[in-house]
């Protein structure tokens, strides 16, 4: 795979003779990828990446937009983790999952309540699935800082 002009080597991370799926979304295009990686089989580690939202005033935000932002955020790793699970169950070795998380589940944070709940729910489910999952398939959860993106400018000042 290349990013630019550099290349990524998965041989830096132990992964070179493994099937890596990174999720983009929970429908479209980002969530076609993940499916058939899924299909094809020989899924050892799912990175649970999709997710965000909007800042929005959680008064007079809709139950709608709740329940869209709470779908993509924690719903969708759940989905994602247990199509994955089935393919890791086949494949000898250990299975890896990783769920990225959001400060923003650990401590409040101005016009992103659901999304702060539904990242909370994502390290909980993360701790329940590592328990349950256990030995054979790894759980863990990242939870990074602020990270420069496209979105960023819309959250932070």
């Amino acid at each position: 795979m290349t990013h630019g002009s550099s290349a990524l080597h998965l041989s830096a991370f132990g992964l070179s003779d493994q099937t890596v799926v990174i999720t983009g979304g929970t429908r479209g295009v980002g969530r076609g990828i993940a499916q058939r990686f899924v299909q094809a089989g020989g899924v050892q580690v799912l990175v649970n990446n999709a997710g965000g939202s909007p800042a929005a005033d959680a008064a007079t935000a809709s139950p709608r937009f709740h329940a869209a932002i709470i779908d993509l955020n924690l719903t969708a790793a759940l989905h994602c983790a247990q199509r994955a699970r089935k393919s890791m169950t086949a494949v000898s070795g250990v299975g890896r999952i990783i769920n990225i998380a959001s400060t923003a589940g650990t401590r409040p944070a101005p016009r992103v309540a659901a999304y702060g709940a539904a990242k909370a729910g994502l390290l909980s489910l993360t701790r329940s699935l590592a328990v349950e999952w256990a030995p054979g398939i790894r759980v863990n959860a990242i939870v990074p800082g602020a990270v420069r993106t496209e979105q960023a400018a819309t959250h932070v000042p």
